[in-house]
């Protein structure tokens, strides 16, 4: 489910990346970070550096079954944990300066009071299990075309003579 929240945040800032920026105020990314914060994002950051450096560990432990490495790497990912838990602001900031760039002020504190409503909170509460749901049915979508593409290619290519 983590990954799910990770996949489905870390697509949103591509597609906001893409967009031209523009000037941004130092009010507007006051109201970009209010936004952020109130959107339900920082609980999606809460855990997201230190499931990278975890993730990070475990493709080592893969490549390395020596008990000693791991034990060693335990105490490395334990020691860096801390450091890499402060990059929460990092990430806030960033993204609160993605929303400046594409929303005035005015409009930034129109979504953050939508946030405030009882939809708005609905919408922050049931947004992680709508997205994973989401992921769900286009995996389960993308398989079955698969299947499909697979069985059309094979015919068609069969109709000209090469069997696959």
């Amino acid at each position: 489910m983590q990954f799910n929240r990770i996949a489905a945040l870390a697509a949103a800032a591509f597609i906001a990346c893409a967009a031209p920026a523009a000037a941004q105020t130092s009010t507007q990314m006051v109201a970009a970070r209010q936004l952020v914060e109130v959107s339900g994002a920082v609980a999606v950051y809460e855990g997201f550096p230190v499931s990278i450096l975890e993730q990070a560990a475990g493709r080592l432990v893969v490549t390395n079954q020596d008990p000693k490495f791991r034990a060693a790497l335990v105490e490395v990912v334990t020691a860096l944990r801390p450091e890499f838990a402060n990059r929460k602001a990092e990430m806030i900031e960033q993204t609160a300066a993605i929303y400046a760039t594409r929303f005035t002020e005015a409009e930034l504190k129109e979504i953050t009071a939508f946030y405030a409503t009882p939809t708005g909170k609905k919408l922050v509460a049931e947004l992680p299990k709508v997205a994973e749901a989401t992921l769900f049915k286009i995996r389960e979508i993308g398989d079955k075309i698969s299947t499909e593409v697979t069985s059309r290619l094979r015919e068609e290519m069969k109709k000209r003579g090469f069997a696959i």
